[in-house]
C-alpha cells in the first residue's frame, strides 16, 4: 500500500475583505441592476414617452413595468419549487444568452411610441423581459453562493453600488440614446457571467457546488419566507419613500446626489463587513445595519422639507441601498454557510420581495387608493417603516432556526421532488471525480494513491450488475449477487456530504472536504476552486477543528472509517 499524502500547514484565520475576491459576477449583476433601475424610474428621460411612464401609477411605474415585474415574482417562485429541476436549464450557455436578448428585445421595444396604445403588446413585452431578467437574477444568485461569505458580501456591495451609478449615467444619456444604452444592459450581464464561468474554470454543468440539504417546507414557511416577506414589505416601503426625492427621473444634481448614496452604501457596507468578520453567522449584518437602517426613517421626513437633492434624501437613499445589499447577501451567505440550495432560496427569496415591492408601488390597483395610507400616504409610511423592519428583524432565524429548515435524510435517500437531478448532479461529480484521477495519475508534479476502499471500476463491471448478467469467470454465489444485488456503502462524496450535515460544514468546506478526503493539497485546492492560498488554509483549519482532527491523514481515515 502506497503512502497517503499527508498535509502539514500552519493555518490563519483569513477574514480580511481584498480585491482578489471580486469577480465579473459583480459588474454582470450591476449591469443587470441598472437596467431594472432605469425601467423603473427614468422611463420618461432615457426611453422619450410619458404615456407608457404614466400608463400606471405615480408617472414612474408602466404597464410593461408591471407585467416585467409579475412575470419575475411567478417565474422565482416557480423556480424555487422545482429546485434542482432548474439546474438542466441553468447550467448552459446558450439559454443565458436567450435569457439577455429576451430583456434586450423587450427593452428596445420601450422606444416605441406605439406601446402606450397597445397594452397587449406591452403586458407581451413585459413578460418577456421579465422571463429574462429572473433567469440572470437566478443564475447570479447561484454563481454567488459558490463564493467565500467575505467574497459574497464584497460582491454584493459592489454590484449594487455599480447599478445605482450606472443608473444615474444613463439618466443623463438624452432620448433615444439612453434607451438604446439601457437596453444593452441585459446582454453585458449575459456576457459577463459567461466569462466568469469561463475564466474561474467552472464547467457547463450543475451551478450548484455540491449536494444541496433538503428544506422542510413547514419549518421553511416559518422561519424563511415569513421574515423575508416582511422585509419585502420594509424594501418596498423603503424605495417608495427614497423614490419621491431622487429616483423620480433625476436631474443632473439628483444624478450626483445618487452616486455619492451608493458610494456612501458601499463604505457603510465595507465597515459593517469588516466589523462583523469573524462571525461565522449568515445573520451578522442584521444586527449592526437593521436597527441603523431603521432609525434612518426621520431622515426621509427632514428631505421633505427641503428642495432635493439634500443631505437627508441622500443619507435616506444610502440606507435603502443598504437594505439591498443586506438583502442579496443574506440570501448567499445563508445557501453558503449552511449548504442550502441557491435556486430555492433565491427563487422564494426574490419572488416574495419581487410581489411586495409590485403591490406597494402600484397604487393605481382597482381601490381607492386615496383611502389607503399604506398606498397613498408618504408621512404614514415613514413612521410605520422602522416597526416593519424592527418585526422582520426579530422573526429571523438564529442559526439553530436555519439548520432545523434543513432536513437530514438517510445515506443515499434523497426527496422524490428532486431524486432525478440529484442523480444526475451525482453522475456529475463521479465524472469530474474519474477526469481529476486521471490527471492526477499521469501528472509528474502532484503524484497521488489512490484512497484505500475506492477501487475504479471497469464500465464493464458496473454494467455487468445493471443488466443482471454476472461476468463469465464469475462464481455461481457471484452470480447470484450479481442478480440480486447488496446494498452497496456510499460513495466518497456521497459520505463527505452526510459528514458536512454531520458536522454542520458550509457549502466550500465540503468542496474541500471532498478534495481533501481524495488526497488532495493545498495548490491543487487552490487551482481547482480558484481561491487564494489564505481562503484554503482558513477552510482547512474550520474543517479540522469541526471534524476534530489535526491532520490530512487523520481526516482520511475519519471518512474511511464512516464508509465502513
Amino acid at each position: 500500500m502506497g503512502m497517503i499524502p499527508h498535509i502539514t500547514v500552519q493555518i490563519e484565520d483569513n477574514h480580511k475583505l481584498s480585491a482578489e475576491g471580486i469577480t465579473t459576477l459583480s459588474l454582470g449583476f450591476g449591469l443587470l441592476q441598472a437596467w431594472v433601475l432605469t425601467a423603473m424610474y427614468a422611463a420618461p428621460l432615457v426611453f422619450g414617452s410619458k404615456e407608457i411612464a404614466s400608463s400606471l401609477g405615480t408617472g414612474t411605474t408602466s404597464l410593461i413595468y408591471l407585467a416585467s415585474a409579475l412575470t419575475y415574482s411567478l417565474l422565482m417562485g416557480a423556480a424555487g419549487c422545482l429546485d434542482q429541476r432548474m439546474d438542466s436549464i441553468l447550467r448552459h450557455d446558450s439559454a443565458c444568452i436567450v435569457a439577455g436578448m429576451c430583456s434586450v428585445l423587450g427593452t428596445l421595444a420601450m422606444l416605441s411610441p406605439e406601446m402606450a396604445s397597445n397594452p397587449y403588446l406591452e403586458i407581451g413585452l413585459g413578460a418577456l423581459t421579465g422571463i429574462g431578467s429572473s433567469y440572470l437574477a437566478l443564475i447570479w444568485g447561484c454563481r454567488l453562493s459558490r463564493l467565500d461569505p467575505r467574497d459574497i458580501a464584497l460582491n454584493s456591495a459592489l454590484s449594487l453600488t455599480i447599478g445605482f451609478i450606472l443608473f444615474a449615467v444613463i439618466a443623463a444619456i438624452p432620448h433615444p440614446m439612453g434607451g438604446i444604452a439601457a437596453a444593452m444592459l441585459p446582454m453585458g450581464s449575459t456576457l459577463a457571467v459567461i466569462w466568469h464561468r469561463r475564466t474561474r474554470g467552472v464547467p457547463e454543468g450543475p451551478v450548484i457546488g455540491c449536494t444541496p440539504r433538503p428544506l422542510d417546507v413547514k419549518e421553511t414557511l416559518i422561519r424563511f419566507t415569513l421574515p423575508v416577506f416582511v422585509f419585502g414589505i420594509g424594501l418596498a416601503l423603503l424605495k417608495q419613500t427614497s423614490s419621491l426625492s431622487l429616483l423620480l427621473s433625476p436631474t443632473p444634481a439628483e444624478q450626483v446626489s445618487i452616486v455619492a448614496s451608493a458610494c456612501i452604501a458601499f463604505a457603510l457596507f465595507l465597515a459593517m463587513a469588516a466589523f462583523t468578520s469573524k462571525s461565522g453567522d449568515a445573520l451578522r449584518f442584521f444586527k449592526p445595519m437593521v436597527p441603523l437602517i431603521a432609525i434612518s426613517a426621520p431622515l426621509a421626513l427632514l428631505s421633505d422639507s427641503q428642495p432635493t437633492p439634500n443631505l437627508p434624501s441622500v443619507l435616506f437613499l444610502a440606507a435603502y441601498i443598504c437594505f439591498h445589499m443586506l438583502l442579496w447577501d443574506f440570501f448567499g451567505e445563508l445557501c453558503q454557510r449552511h449548504r442550502l440550495s441557491p435556486i430555492r432560496i433565491f427563487g422564494w427569496g426574490r419572488c416574495l420581495i419581487s410581489l411586495t415591492s409590485v403591490i406597494i408601488a402600484f397604487p393605481a390597483w382597482p381601490i381607492d387608493a386615496s383611502s389607503n395610507l399604506l398606498l397613498s400616504d408618504h408621512t404614514f409610511q415613514i413612521m410605520i417603516l422602522p416597526v416593519v423592519i424592527l418585526i422582520a428583524f426579530v422573526l429571523l432565524p438564529s442559526a439553530e432556526g436555519v439548520e432545523a429548515m434543513a432536513r437530514t435524510l438517510p445515506p443515499g435517500a434523497t426527496t422524490s421532488a428532486s431524486a432525478p437531478d440529484q442523480e444526475s448532479q451525482q453522475t456529475q461529480e463521479t465524472v469530474q471525480a474519474a477526469a481529476e484521477d486521471a490527471e492526477d495519475a499521469t501528472s509528474p508534479q502532484e503524484p497521488t494513491t489512490p484512497i484505500p476502499g475506492e477501487a475504479h471500476a471497469s464500465s464493464q463491471d458496473l454494467a455487468a450488475p445493471e443488466r443482471g448478467i454476472a461476468p463469465q469467470d464469475a462464481s455461481p454465489d457471484a452470480a447470484e449477487g450479481a442478480l440480486h444485488p447488496k446494498p452497496t456503502a456510499p460513495s466518497l462524496t456521497d459520505q463527505c456530504h452526510i459528514i458536512a450535515n454531520q458536522y454542520q460544514l458550509s457549502a466550500r468546506e465540503t468542496e474541500v472536504l471532498t478534495l481533501l478526503a481524495r488526497g488532495r493539497n493545498a495548490s491543487y485546492i487552490m487551482e481547482h476552486l480558484y481561491i487564494s492560498e489564505g481562503t484554503t488554509k482558513t477552510h482547512m483549519r474550520h474543517i479540522y477543528r469541526k471534524l476534530d482532527v489535526h491532520s490530512q491523514q487523520e481526516l482520511i481515515q475519519l471518512v474511511q472509517e464512516a464508509q465502513g
